[in-house]
């Protein structure tokens, strides 16, 4: 009993960092997923400033954000998540744009 729960605990831990995305350039465990920007969603919809929270993870996966932009399997979230907005949400955060924003 005691090692099927151990093996259902690991299963869930893997499940949670890895939620479908792709592991690109973090290398803490964290993924670069779309959906993990939905904190942005107000932002990227409105011309509205990003909070806190929303600039805060875009930090988070600035790393793989070209990634996400171009990768085809995200396709179905460029018409919000694409160039544009995510060059407005960036700046707006005070972050560098990383080379695939320039």
């Amino acid at each position: 009993m005691k090692k099927r729960v151990c093996i259902a605990a690991m299963i869930l831990v893997l499940v949670f960092f890895d939620r479908g995305g792709s592991s690109q350039g973090l290398g803490l465990g964290l993924t670069c997923n779309p959906l993990d920007l939905l904190l942005c969603l107000p932002a990227i919809l409105t011309p509205g400033v990003p909070t806190s929270f929303c600039c805060n993870r875009v930090t988070d996966l600035l790393s793989c954000l070209c990634g996400i932009l171009k990768d085809p399997k995200y396709r179905p979230y460029r018409q919000y998540l694409n160039v544009s907005n995510a060059k407005k949400v960036v700046g707006s955060c005070g972050i560098a744009l990383p080379d695939c924003l320039i």
